[in-house]
């Protein structure tokens, strides 16, 4: 579920005093609405229970995120631009224990599965095959690391002794190499070079 860019956190027990004080998270363009942590108390498969892992965040839906964000309707392929910057700054996140640590296992987790998978469908040309393919198997390094996850952490060294997590860790490094091999693209105008 999106919302108007509601970061307020409420993962970590020590930050629900500041989140009720109205502190903001590290936002992404586009923000999943918190669902909140209460859900959240077990294994990985309960955490996860509300959220359908093989969805599709279509670009019909993502249009109307965009339009609850308070923007104006765009075009699919600008959308799709935008879609991509923020599979890039999810990567991003996912190459550091550091970053991963201050969100929280289940945070991160969650965050995957909001955005990914994306339907490429409508504006194919904004991921070309090679990125498909790198995203499809962190994809698949984040299932096996969410499988691995019994419970909410915010230890940095929790994730480095992790197989999982540093398997996954190193492979969001391969793919975001893979992106930013072409880059991020206009957040405000259509490239010419992908229609």
């Amino acid at each position: 579920m999106f919302g108007k860019a509601n970061c307020s956190s409420t993962s970590r027990p020590a930050d629900a005093a500041q989140a009720n004080a109205g502190t903001r998270r590290v936002c992404f363009g586009l923000t999943p609405v918190n669902t909140g942590q209460s859900e959240r108390t077990g294994a990985t498969s309960r955490a996860r229970q509300t959220f359908n892992t093989q969805k599709l965040l279509t670009l019909d839906n993502a249009s109307k995120m965009f339009h609850d964000s308070e923007m104006y309707e765009i075009s699919q392929q600008l959308l799709s631009q935008r879609l991509r910057n923020r599979v890039i700054e999810l990567l991003d996140l996912y190459c550091s224990f550091d970053d991963l640590a201050r969100l929280g296992a289940f945070e991160a987790i969650n965050m995957v599965d909001d955005w990914l998978p994306l339907d490429y469908d409508k504006a194919p040309n904004v991921f070309i095959e090679k990125e498909k393919k790198a995203i499809a198997e962190f994809i698949h390094f984040f299932e096996e690391a969410s499988n691995a996850t019994d419970e909410d952490t915010w230890d940095v060294n929790w994730f480095r002794s992790s197989n999982e997590w540093v398997r996954l860790c190193a492979f969001a490094k391969n793919t975001l190499t893979i992106l930013l091999e072409r880059g991020r693209f206009s957040e405000d105008v259509e490239e010419i070079s992908l229609t």
